[in-house]
């Protein structure tokens, strides 16, 4: 019996959904990397809060945040994509949220 496709991923508990910002987009050029790239990237913006985040935390749907910690990536499989134009996304703990991004307007 084949599995029904994923369509959405929300976070749960402590965790926040992010999707991380390329190394191309935070260098600010059009060069395509191949294979690894040697720059640690540690900003991203928030998909989704999970529901023991406290609102205190200051962090909301759509913010440019620092991250400082680990990120569980997800497979792409069926038609949800968890990397899309280049920016992989996963889950991280709300503790490794370290500060928000200010973008100009």
């Amino acid at each position: 019996m084949a599995l029904p496709d994923v369509s959405d991923v929300k976070a749960i508990g402590s965790y926040v959904y992010v999707e991380v910002i390329s190394p191309r987009e935070l260098m600010k050029t059009k060069l395509e990397f191949s294979g690894e790239v040697p720059v640690t990237v540690n900003e991203a913006y928030v998909l989704d809060i999970g529901p023991q985040v406290p609102p205190s935390y200051g962090v909301k749907s759509g913010d440019r945040v620092f991250i400082d910690g680990g990120i569980t990536f997800g497979p792409d499989y069926g038609k949800y994509k968890f990397s899309k134009d280049g920016r992989k996304r996963g889950m991280v703990l709300h503790t490794s949220i370290k500060g928000l991004v200010v973008e100009d307007e």
